[in-house]
């Protein structure tokens, strides 16, 4: 499992620092050319392998991305930023955010843009081995994929994003600025186009030997398809039909189902478990020197700041009091009343709440640093539970009952309330030492097949597919699909846009599905069923939990934990002001002034901004 990582993510710095760095002007590939450089298998995986490195940067899928989901009301900033106008949606320019991912996304177009034209000059020339065949379905995956952001981000049904092939341009790419589509629908028929090339060259994920997982196999082609179609139906809702073919085939041809996948499996360290019928695309991740194995940093970066001295964790993303209750509302329909909600207990962290950071049993957890929100997201955590730790009282060990919940001294004497709440806990071995964890805390990685995008997700966009196209039983027999694995009964009927709207929202809650664009598009062109629950989210602050004392995550008492339960429900204290207010121009970010200085009038800014 450790070689693909290691392949597929490394950065390849010769290759990586020949692409171009600026979308609107863009550069020589320098001496990296057909003639040169596509001679051998390897020399094709290094290529591919090189379009994919930006996925993984901070400025990218590693953070910056999810900034913006602060406009919507499930994430809050447990770090001020110094653009409070992404969180309530008055932006009038762009802001730093944006821009941080404005980058890597057109870097990696340029970079797919070159493999696949000058993989596609070689095969004029000869026949493509395998691998290369392979390569460039990859690169037209990565293109596809880095399009789809860019498009949805910045486009609308009125004006696309720029975009070009270079293997258009008869003699090679001449370095022009790329021509702004004239609609974002132009834009997805691109995308769709390249997923197609790309499915017909990948294999399937089953196909793949364990040392090339991780790789772009043909059901990430038809799943990162029904994205396209979903959010294309958003302009056009003939394409709901196109997302509902797209899922069946994932299913019936692909072998993708939930079936027998653990909600958890899907945010584990057991490497053995990654590779389950839900899996549809991720980014392999591995604690490590960023040279060495390297991921995402996201999973350290929601983790409470410094995490109470074990680890550099930054404590920048939170969960709101909103998300908090939406979860909660699953609460009465449990199946199992002994398994609990089980999303809700393995994506929020509350005041009292045991997790067992760095091995410790009987952790519980509080959070007296930054922004206040009352909770932390531990969908990721997994990977930072483990280790092995003692417990000392005035530097004498003491004996942790995991039956009795209770630390005992050696000749079996139990700790008073007092000695339970004051106790001093060392650790022996953490999950750096582990490997589960990386070792710079500057690059909280850790090991986890970090999903962008999972088959429940799909399941989820067809279901909204049966809906919007008058099948409203069918939807419920996705929905129920995925409520059945949560442990919540299923719907009693058919199923309705708000159980549509609560599904996708804390099935998918904290990951890369995008919440917020859920809303947007919902509130553009959505039923008004599910149209309203959009505006009401877009069109209020997130609450969070304020609490007497934050640095108390609760007492034993007479041999039980009390959790701290003396806090308010309120506003959450950072960018409050102004009042959010949704129009539908919002729907798209605006364009960097800059960039369009640099287009000299062949790009144009999104209606509403600056």
């Amino acid at each position: 499992m450790k070689k693909i990582i290691s392949s597929v993510l490394v950065v390849l710095a010769a290759i990586a620092l020949s692409s171009c760095s600026d979308f609107l002007q863009p550069k020589s590939e320098g001496a990296y050319s057909t003639d040169n450089y596509f001679t051998s298998d390897k020399q094709a995986i290094d290529a591919v392998d090189a379009c994919f490195t930006q996925f993984l940067e901070e400025n990218f899928l590693g953070r910056q991305i999810m900034w913006e989901q602060a406009a919507a009301n499930d994430f809050v900033w447990g770090r001020t930023r110094s653009w409070p106008e992404l969180a309530t949606m008055s932006l009038t320019t762009s802001c730093g955010a944006l821009d941080d991912v404005w980058t890597p996304m057109v870097r990696t177009i340029a970079r797919a843009n070159w493999v696949v034209s000058s993989l596609l000059k070689v095969q004029e020339g000869r026949d493509l081995t395998e691998i290369e065949k392979r390569s460039l379905g990859e690169a037209y995956f990565a293109r596809a994929l880095s399009h789809f952001y860019l498009a949805y981000r910045y486009g609308t049904g009125e004006q696309g994003v720029p975009f070009v092939k270079y293997e258009d341009f008869e003699g090679g790419y001449n370095n022009e600025i790329p021509t702004q589509n004239a609609s974002v629908k132009d834009d997805y028929r691109m995308i769709i186009e390249d997923l197609d090339a790309a499915e017909v060259l990948v294999p399937k994920c089953e196909d793949y030997a364990d040392s090339d997982f991780g790789r772009v196999h043909k059901a990430a082609c038809a799943g990162l398809k029904a994205k396209v179609y979903t959010y294309w139906a958003c302009w056009d809702k003939e394409q709901y039909k196109n997302v509902i073919t797209e899922v069946n085939k994932m299913e019936n041809e692909y072998g993708r189902s939930i079936k027998g996948v653990e909600f958890t499996d899907n945010f584990t360290s057991d490497y053995s478990k990654w590779r389950n019928t839900e899996y549809v695309w991720a980014i392999p991740s591995e604690g490590g020197p960023k040279s060495v194995y390297g991921g995402v940093e996201f999973p350290g970066v929601i983790l409470d700041n410094s995490l109470y001295g074990l680890f550099n964790c930054w404590g920048q993303f939170k969960p709101s009091n909103d998300i908090y209750e939406e979860m909660s509302k699953d609460n009465p329909n449990l199946v199992d009343a002994a398994k609990g909600n089980i999303r809700l207990k393995n994506s929020i962290c509350e005041y009292g709440d045991v997790i067992r950071i760095w091995g410790q049993p009987d952790f519980h957890f509080y959070s007296n640093r930054d922004v206040e929100a009352g909770f932390m997201i531990i969908k990721y955590a997994e990977p930072f539970c483990h280790g092995e730790g003692y417990y000392t009282v005035d530097d004498v060990q003491v004996n942790w009952d995991e039956d009795t919940k209770w630390c005992y001294y050696a000749d079996g004497t139990p700790l008073t309330d007092a000695e339970m709440n004051n106790k001093v806990w060392k650790v022996t071995l953490d999950a750096v030492t582990a490997g589960y964890v990386g070792d710079n805390g500057n690059w909280p990685v850790s090991r986890m097949n970090f999903p962008i995008l999972r088959f429940a997700d799909c399941i989820l966009l067809r279901a909204e597919a049966y809906l919007a196209t008058g099948n409203a039983s069918a939807a419920a027999k996705d929905i129920n699909t995925i409520r059945a694995r949560a442990n919540v009964k299923a719907l009693s009927g058919n199923a309705t846009w708000t159980d549509l709207y609560h599904e996708r929202r804390v099935e998918l809650a904290f990951e890369h599905s995008d919440h917020l664009y859920d809303c947007k598009r919902w509130a553009v062109s959505g039923d008004p069923e599910i149209k309203n629950l959009a505006l009401a989210e877009l069109n209020t602050h997130p609450n969070a939990r304020h609490y007497a004392n934050r640095s108390s995550a609760g007492s034993y008492v007479n041999g039980v934990f009390v959790p701290n339960t003396d806090f308010t429900v309120g506003p959450y204290e950072d960018y409050q002001a102004p009042a959010p207010k949704w129009e539908d121009y919002k729907i798209a970010f605006p364009y960097k002034s800059e960039d369009l200085n640099k287009a000299n009038g062949l790009l144009k800014q999104n209606k509403g901004y600056n």
